[in-house]
């Protein structure tokens, strides 16, 4: 059976099935005789997610000059993180208990001067898992995935779990302001730091199974599929981290209808450190580090390090200037916003895990060519824990690849990440223009253009030690560095750019308000949040987390993946202007307190690329870790909203494969997925308690998606998929009762009865 012929839908409901054509076992092509086209699983949404919160806020007036608050509160809450298609076994939930505090202190100086003083402290944790992991292994003890796409994957995420962290995080922040003139001085300085255990060092020990096509599968295992598999030494180590800021602001009041901002602010970032000491670095970047495959591993890596990086950005300065101008003064209610500066972002916290799941701490192996069973004795499952046995061994006496290999030699060389000998803060030069123009005292309406320019942004290139048997794209015919499988190398490289032009809209009602925005916008990056989204497998397609060519990352330059060309909302609340109902007899009844609240949300689709995963596995074998990309022919690339038609065909490309002197000729994102539209609304009825002073009790309706509106996600856009450029799911809404991620089909109209009591 098919997985969108299996959602759970209320009566009435817009289902993908309805409009999809039926693709059967046709579609499926040299099978042996008696292999299905697919599983048959069930859908169950059977995860509620639940929470409740306590928070508390006390106020003192210690003097006429000073103030002091202390807030408290405390979250309790389980998460239903992903339900799994096939078995609640394999579904993942999360404990998330948080607590956090705030105190403040205000003094008052004279008539002019102000010091504000505050101390935060938050714990938070989100543990994700299965719900019982074991059981959940001995049901089926890893994760099997199928790159042609022709069965479910099988044993659901568990390869990504236990993951998430436990973190302790304090902040002391001190604002000074100074009246003087027609300035306003203010001087700050900030400290926060972050103290977590990691428990992302549980991702992989189970292993992720990789079956290239459903005849490997039934053959048991054949070339091209492989295992990912880690041996962490721990599943949670310490971290920690801290950020130094300060500030100097002086807000001018040039004139009566001009006033200037300038800013200078200063970061300093510390370079993250594990309590265990759990990095592992290379002795030299990986371009610059000896190769000699004589040299033992324990020199080639330097195990035990308490910092993760050799050296980072010390002070990163950040200068603003803004400026609010009234051309007319108040007549025609027109102010004129605009300002630049220089931003300053942060390591993703990716690149710390990085270095610290490099060997010895933390072995990764990928292991090709062999049984996809563990109970064949031999098979992929056994050869990635017999290589990680000898690696260790190794390791702790001083051997060589080749000690290793003459003891075991179907020794497969562990993965490792490296880093640039110093690594920048991502830096952000921001600018923006706005127009604002009120019409009375309840309209306004305003139009806001906005762009920056990202450099320095965290790269990881993950195919710096492939090769290629064949020629291929001029990658060497053997691996640079033989002592390591895969090596990733993390750099400052990136660039971004964004320009947006946003026009708002809001009026006020006596008893409600209406906003709407629309913008158009264009958003270009060479990878999308530094590479550092995970990859949910369950989703149509995959974003790409690393450049194409190892050599020339900047090819990879093109639309980012939140790249929304046109993007419109709506918000409104409206309060129902009915005031009173004459029944018979002459009987009044007060009918006040109907409301009405919505929201509408519309946009153009998302990006992607036309992936060419037969070559992509073929090179896996050989240490490539990138994408591969199609050669694009030519034909329409417009974007499509229906699953009723191929968006592409197999025709419009070539397999890279095809032009072995070159990567695939296709920008990164450049075809288009379907647009998207839903609305949401609900109406309500409030209703005063007598003798409860403001008491109110009101009941209400919640209808998600009102017009059972179907939203579609993005074709299939691996070029050997047997359903190639079609659209075979739906997407649910921002909105939903069931959450986000759930698995359960939350893309038809959804209907909610709320009640609520306040008082």
């Amino acid at each position: 059976q098919k997985m969108f012929n299996l959602y759970n839908h209320a009566p009435g409901a817009s289902r993908a099935q309805d409009v999809l054509p039926n693709h059967g076992c046709s579609n499926v092509t040299a099978l042996p005789a008696g292999v299905p086209c697919a599983l048959a699983y069930r859908s169950t949404v059977g995860q509620l997610t639940d929470q409740w919160l306590l928070s508390s806020r006390m106020d003192f007036n210690l003097s006429p000059t000073d103030r002091m608050f202390v807030r408290g509160e405390t979250d309790r809450g389980h998460q239903a993180t992903y339900t799994d298609p096939i078995s609640s076994l394999f579904n993942v939930v999360s404990n998330q208990p948080e607590e956090q505090g705030q105190a403040g202190w205000t003094h008052v100086m004279g008539n002019n001067k102000v010091n504000s003083l505050r101390a935060t402290l938050q714990y938070y944790s989100a543990i994700f898992g299965a719900p019982n992991l074991h059981a959940a292994l001995e049901a089926f003890p890893s994760t099997m995935y199928f790159y042609d796409g022709s069965l479910t994957t099988l044993g659901g995420a568990d390869y990504a779990y236990p993951q998430g962290t436990k973190t302790t995080q304090y902040q002391f922040i001190d604002d000074f302001s100074w009246l003087r003139g027609n300035h306003n001085l203010k001087f700050g300085i900030s400290y926060a730091r972050s103290d977590m255990s990691d428990y992302d060092f549980g991702v992989l020990s189970s292993g992720l199974l990789s079956v290239f096509s459903l005849n490997d599968f039934y053959n048991g295992g054949a070339t091209g599929d492989l295992i990912e598999q880690n041996f962490p030494s721990a599943l949670v180590q310490p971290f920690a981290l801290y950020r130094l800021g300060f500030y100097a602001q002086d807000a001018w009041r040039v004139r009566p209808n001009l006033a200037v901002m300038l800013t200078l602010r200063g970061d300093h970032a510390s370079n993250p450190v594990c309590q265990h000491n759990c990095f592992a670095r290379f002795a030299q970047p990986f371009p610059v580090l000896n190769h000699d495959v004589s040299i033992p591993y324990n020199q080639a890596i330097l195990a035990d390090q308490h910092q993760e990086l050799t050296s980072l950005t010390a002070l990163a300065l950040q200068p603003r200037l803004g400026f609010a101008w009234q051309p007319f003064g108040g007549k025609h209610s027109i102010v004129v916003r605009g300002g630049g500066g220089f931003f300053s972002g942060g390591i993703p916290g990716l690149s710390v895990e990085s270095i610290a799941d490099n060997p010895p701490n933390l072995n990764q192996f990928m292991v090709f060519d062999d049984n996809i069973s563990p109970a064949e004795a031999s098979n992929l499952f056994a050869d990635a824990a017999n290589s990680n046995a000898a690696f260790v061994q190794a390791f702790a006496s001083g051997g060589t690849l080749a000690s290793i290999q003459a003891a075991l030699p179907s020794f497969t060389p562990p993965n490792a990440t490296s880093t640039a000998q110093t690594i920048r803060l991502p830096q952000y030069q921001e600018w923006n223009l706005e127009i604002q123009k009120a019409f009375g005292r309840n309209t306004l309406v305003s139009l806001n253009y906005v762009g920056n320019h990202g450099i320095d942004e965290v790269i990881p290139n993950t195919s710096v030690n492939a090769y290629s048997i064949t020629p291929f794209a001029g990658l060497p015919s053997s691996p640079p560095d033989p002592m390591f499988g895969r090596v990733t190398y993390v750099e400052s490289a990136g660039v971004s750019s964004y320009n947006g032009l946003t026009a708002s809209f809001r009026h006020s009602f006596p008893n409600g308000m209406v906003e709407a925005n629309y913008t158009y916008g264009h958003a270009l990056d060479i990878l999308s949040n530094g590479g550092t989204m995970i990859p949910f497998i369950f989703a149509t397609n995959e974003s790409i987390l690393s450049p194409q060519d190892p050599y020339n990352i900047r090819d990879n330059y093109g639309n980012a993946d939140y790249d929304v060309r046109h993007d419109f909302n709506l918000s409104y609340v409206l309060g129902l202007p009915i005031r009173r109902l004459m029944f018979g007899h002459g009987r009044h009844v007060l009918v006040n307190g109907w409301q009405i609240s919505g929201t509408l949300f519309a946009h153009s689709g998302f990006p992607y690329t036309v992936q060419d995963a037969q070559a992509e596995s073929t090179l896996q074998a050989e240490n490539f870790g990138g994408p591969l990309f199609a050669t694009f022919l030519g034909g329409p690339t417009v974007s499509c909203n229906s699953p009723t038609h191929p968006c592409l065909t197999a025709a419009q490309f070539q397999p890279s494969t095809n032009f072995p002197t070159h990567f695939g000729i296709q920008g990164r994102n450049t075809f288009r997925g379907p647009g998207y539209f839903d609305t949401d609304f609900a109406i309500t009825k409030a209703t005063s308690l007598p003798g409860w002073e403001s008491a109110k009790l009101a009941l209400g309706l919640q209808f998600f998606n009102v017009l059972n509106h179907p939203n579609f996600d993005q074709p299939i856009a691996n070029l050997f998929s047997t359903q190639f450029g079609r659209i075979i799911n739906t997407v649910s809404g921002p909105t939903s009762i069931f959450g986000s991620g759930l698995g359960a089909d939350a893309s038809p109209r959804l209907i909610q009865a709320h009640v609520q009591l306040t008082f």
